[in-house]
C-alpha cells in the first residue's frame, strides 16, 4: 500500500464518511488500533460527536488499510447483517407455522372432546327410563297417595 499525502487522506476521509457505516468502521478501527487514545473518546460516542469521531477513525484507518479494504469490510458486515435478518425472519415464520399447527391441533382436540361429550349425553338419554304417568283418582290425588 502506498503512503497517502495529507490532502489525499483528507479527501478520502470526507468521501468515506457515511453514518450508516459508523459501527462497521469502528469495529475495524478497534481491530487495527486496540490501544489507540481515540478508543477512550469512542467509548462516549453520541449523536453530537459521531461525525467528528467517524472522520478521525477513517483518517487513522487510512494509515493501515486502503479505501478498498474499508469498503469491503462495510460490505462484509452488511452481508452478515442481511443474513442474520433473513435467519431471524425464517425463525419467526417457522415459529408462526408451529403456533398455527399447535392451534389447529387444539381445535381438533376440542372438537373431538365435544363430539364425545355429545355422544355420551345422547347415550345417557337413551338409557333413561321413560317417565311414569301418574293416574289420578276422582278427587285429583294420585293413586299412590290415595293408597296410604
Amino acid at each position: 500500500m502506498e503512503k497517502l499525502t495529507i490532502s489525499e487522506k483528507s479527501e478520502l476521509t470526507q468521501k468515506l464518511i457515511d453514518g450508516r457505516f459508523f459501527y462497521e468502521d469502528l469495529e475495524l478501527f478497534k481491530s487495527k488500533f486496540p490501544y489507540s487514545k481515540l478508543n477512550t473518546e469512542l467509548a462516549y460516542v453520541n449523536a453530537y460527536n459521531q461525525d467528528r469521531l467517524h472522520g478521525q477513525i477513517i483518517y487513522n484507518l487510512l494509515d493501515e488499510v486502503s479505501e478498498k479494504e474499508i469498503k469491503s469490510n462495510r460490505k462484509k458486515k452488511a452481508d452478515e447483517l442481511k443474513a442474520a435478518a433473513e435467519a431471524e425472519e425464517k425463525a419467526k415464520k417457522e415459529a408462526e407455522l408451529k403456533a398455527a399447527a399447535e392451534a389447529e391441533k387444539q381445535v381438533e382436540a376440542n372438537t373431538e372432546t365435544e363430539e364425545t361429550q355429545q355422544a355420551e349425553v345422547q347415550e345417557t338419554e337413551m338409557q333413561k327410563p321413560a317417565p311414569v304417568e301418574k293416574k289420578t283418582t276422582q278427587k285429583g290425588q294420585s293413586k299412590k297417595n290415595s293408597q296410604k
